[in-house]
């Protein structure tokens, strides 16, 4: 995942993901390595641990056993962790890099995954069933929201009442921030990199894949216990606890590049 510069992302990983449940042997596989037990959500589920994601840079497998879940590194050579450490009350820590926030992300995310899955196959949900027999191949999609007090993930629907078999399944993972500021509006600050040649300011493309950002190009804030608002202008949101949030000056519509948590135009091919 990216740097989480906006509120909703797609990026990389998602990306790939998209490509790779296209297909529903693939989606089928994916369903009955989720439901067995032992087998490991990342490493050893052929979604995720396929070259082509491995090979990607800084090895988001790692990434995100390790940022997501909150599993310990291991020493090169040792078999990897499968599990965080366990909760301490009286010194609790942050799970990975969620803000203020200890839970079982892997398993959430496993089970969202798992019920998307059903939803998208048209199989009942009965998890010790290793051989379900899908009646449909409904398109899956991953977004993920971040500023929530903790980690959730959502699955929505949608089909043709005249096509049964045309349809979309929504996931959304919604988490804490992960310690990276926002974008105050939807332009990427004056003072970034120069953007990437997928960023649109303002949105224009219409293609196979996309994501637009929707939001007012200025933003004020005004913190507690203050009697005036700071504009911000075009910048990064500060972490001001029960800041009250102004935007205004018009609405613009932005295509965030990939490396901001956007998608590709053409999209990014699993294999």
């Amino acid at each position: 995942m990216p740097p989480m510069p906006y509120a909703m992302e797609i990026g990389m990983v998602f990306s790939l993901l998209d490509d790779y449940v296209e297909e529903q042997a693939r989606m089928l596989q994916l369903l009955i390595d989720l439901r067995t037990p032992g087998i490991d959500l990342l490493s050893q589920t052929q979604a995720f641990g396929a070259p082509s994601v491995q090979a990607l840079p800084n090895d988001p497998v790692s990434h995100i056993e390790s940022d997501w879940f909150g599993y310990p590194p291991v020493p090169p050579g040792q078999p990897p962790s499968t599990s965080q450490p366990p909760f301490d009350p009286t010194n609790p820590q942050q799970t990975g890099w969620w803000t203020r926030w200890n839970g079982d992300a892997a398993g959430i995310t496993r089970e969202t995954l798992v019920r998307a899955l059903e939803v998208a196959l048209g199989v009942p949900h009965h998890p010790d069933d290793l051989s379900p027999v899908p009646n449909r191949c409904f398109r899956l999609q991953f977004i993920w929201t971040c500023g929530a007090p903790f980690f959730q993930g959502w699955v929505s629907w949608i089909w043709d009442e005249d096509d049964p078999m045309q349809g979309v399944v929504t996931v959304t993972f919604t988490t804490p921030g992960n310690g990276h500021p926002l974008y105050a509006t939807p332009r990427r600050p004056a003072n970034a990199a120069l953007p990437p040649n997928d960023y649109e300011d303002p949105a224009w493309t219409v293609g196979n894949y996309g994501m637009w950002i929707i939001g007012e190009n200025q933003t004020e804030v005004l913190r507690p216990h203050h009697k005036h608002f700071k504009g911000l202008g075009v910048g990064v949101l500060p972490d001001w606890p029960n800041a009250f949030v102004h935007t205004f000056g018009g609405v613009t519509v932005i295509a965030p590049a990939e490396i901001d948590g956007g998608v590709l135009r053409a999209g990014r091919t699993w294999y």
